[in-house]
């Protein structure tokens, strides 16, 4: 279970021509790399997309622009992506991360405070 001041962390990859069996031998060193909980699959045409989701706990006291950096900084550096992909959209409470690299053939994670409902 995750506390309230938990962020999450969606990771998705999308593997064109492999099945899920294939997408998911070639997801879980993200998997481990990120400490997933959670994993999705979505399958079709030929590609299969696979959706991880993690828990990252929030610094007591720590706002939620710095939180969204730091551990935004921490994910890139797991998914090897370059640290200055991570940008912020929203504000407030409604604040989120996303990092992009740009690239079709890399994973793409978005970052946001944990929901009540995502218990």
């Amino acid at each position: 279970m995750t506390e309230d001041s938990d962020l999450t962390v969606r990771v998705s990859h999308r593997f064109p021509g492999a099945d899920v069996a294939a997408a998911l031998g070639k997801a879980l060193p993200i998997v481990e790399s990120i400490g997933a909980s959670g994993l999705q699959f979505l399958a079709s045409d030929g590609s299969c997309e696979v959706v991880m989701f993690a828990a990252r706990p929030v610094v007591e006291g720590e706002n939620l622009e710095t939180s969204l950096r730091r551990i935004g900084a921490t994910v890139a550096a797991q998914l090897d992506l370059d640290p200055g992909a991570l940008v912020l959209r929203g504000a407030g409470e409604d604040l989120v991360g996303a990092l992009e690299p740009g690239d079709d053939s890399r994973p793409v994670a978005v970052l946001r405070r944990r929901a009540a409902e995502e218990d």
